[in-house]
Parts: structure tokens; C-alpha cells; sequence
């Protein structure tokens, strides 16, 4: 007897494990940054359950955040954000898995040079003869939007602290905080521009 082969089609999307619990960050990891048997959350800890309120607070997760476009002048004046659109600045989106407050700040890759507890250091006369290194500065200042649960936008001038970025390559970082718990960053490269 001969029986005819039968093929399916499978395919699957990969999401990141940042805490390796098995549960995908973006649609099932209710616990980021907490391993679990549970949606990814510690047995007892709430993230999973349906309903009932005694539960541990809900880790904030914040997602594919973007800017638009990613090279731009920055803002001579006024302040870090904005709701509304202007010639200066880009366009930030990110979601959110609940509403949270979202704190940002500006991070710069710079030279250095290697001290000693292989720490990356900024350069002086005393150790200009150390193995160069790149070390990531967070710049002064910082601002903060508040965000409801799935997409949000506002418009970045390109000013942080006050201050007008000067042209060059930088990172915007991400950093969520609801319930008392702070979710793991996310950040994103742009470019200023004259």
C-alpha cells in the first residue's frame, strides 16, 4: 500500500530572552528581567495571573523605539521635547506594555585610555601613553515624558540639559519606570548635524 507524503509549512519569530526563561520579550515575558516558570515571572509573583489584585507590580517593558530621522539639527533653544512637529529635532517612537513615566538621556561614545582594573578613562598627560579604549559618557542632564500602554511619539530638539548638541554621533537611552520597578533601557543611535 503506498500512502501519499504530506508536507506542512511551519514558521516562527524570534523574539529576544534577555533573563533566558523561555518566554519571548515582546509578546509573552510578563516579568522582564525576572526568570520564571510563570509568563516569565517567579511563581507568586502576580505577572501571570488574571484578575485578582494582590500580585507583585508589573515590570514596565519599553520596545522598538525609533527616530525619524535619525540625522537632524539640533534646537538652538528651548526645551529637550516636544508634542508638536518643528524644523529642528526628529520624531521619537516607542511602545509601551503599560503606562509608565519614560526617562531619557543622551549617552556619547569617546576616546580614552586604559587604567589600571582595565577601566576605560578619559585621556590626561599622565596616561597618554596608555592602549587606547572607547568609553561610553552619559551627558548632563536628562528629561522625562510620560507614556500610556502600546504606541507613543513626541519630538526630540536635539537639546539636553539645556544645551544645544554639538554635531556628532550619540545615543538616545530609553528607560521605563511604573509600580515602583524600573524596566531594562532601550536606546537608539542618531547623528547632529550644523
Amino acid at each position: 500500500m503506498t500512502y501519499a507524503a504530506n508536507r506542512v509549512e511551519i514558521s516562527a519569530r524570534l523574539e529576544p530572552d534577555i533573563d533566558h526563561d523561555g518566554f519571548g520579550d515582546e509578546t509573552q515575558d510578563k516579568c522582564l528581567g525576572l526568570a520564571g516558570s510563570q509568563n516569565g515571572c517567579p511563581r507568586g509573583s502576580g505577572g501571570g495571573g488574571g484578575g485578582g489584585g494582590g500580585g507583585a507590580p508589573v515590570l514596565t517593558k519599553i520596545g522598538s523605539e525609533r527616530l525619524a530621522p535619525s540625522t537632524f539639527p539640533a534646537a538652538p533653544s528651548g526645551p529637550s521635547a516636544l508634542s508638536a512637529k518643528r524644523r529642528y529635532g526628529t520624531k521619537v517612537t516607542y511602545t509601551l506594555n503599560q503606562a509608565a513615566s519614560v526617562r531619557f538621556t543622551v549617552t556619547q561614545a569617546r576616546s580614552g585610555r586604559r587604567a589600571s582594573r582595565r577601566r576605560c578613562v578619559a585621556p590626561t598627560r599622565r596616561n597618554r601613553t596608555a592602549r587606547r579604549c572607547t568609553r561610553v559618557v552619559t551627558l548632563t542632564g536628562s528629561f522625562t515624558r510620560n507614556g500610556n500602554a502600546g504606541t507613543n511619539t513626541f519630538r526630540f530638539t536635539g537639546r539636553i540639559g539645556g544645551k544645544r548638541l554639538t554635531p556628532g554621533s550619540y545615543k538616545l537611552v530609553a528607560t521605563p519606570r511604573a509600580n515602583g520597578l524600573t524596566g531594562g533601557p532601550v536606546s537608539v543611535t542618531f547623528h547632529v548635524i550644523k
